[in-house]
């Protein structure tokens, strides 16, 4: 899949100007737009830093209203600064 997006440098920018955030990355299992791999390959890039989820059953469209729980709790959780 091609596209116009570096995402990969886009993430690695993005820890080094925030050197002890933890990324946090969803993504539908049903997703026809992006790849599920393509989320997991960002993931790669940095293990401990970058938390990778797959909602499964959600697509493209729909991941944020079938995921709005698990984002509430990564919320929650760097509210409790526990994400760090």
């Amino acid at each position: 899949l091609s596209h116009r997006f570096d995402n990969r440098s886009a993430l690695t920018n993005l820890m080094k100007k925030n050197s002890s955030s933890v990324i946090f990355i969803i993504h539908g299992g049903n997703d026809d737009v992006i790849p599920v791999e393509m989320g997991r390959s960002l993931a790669e890039i940095n293990p401990s830093r970058v938390e990778f989820k797959i909602v499964s059953g959600a697509g493209h469209n729909d991941l944020i209203g079938l995921s709005k729980d698990l984002i509430g709790d990564v919320m929650l959780r760097a509210i409790d600064g526990e994400l760090k």
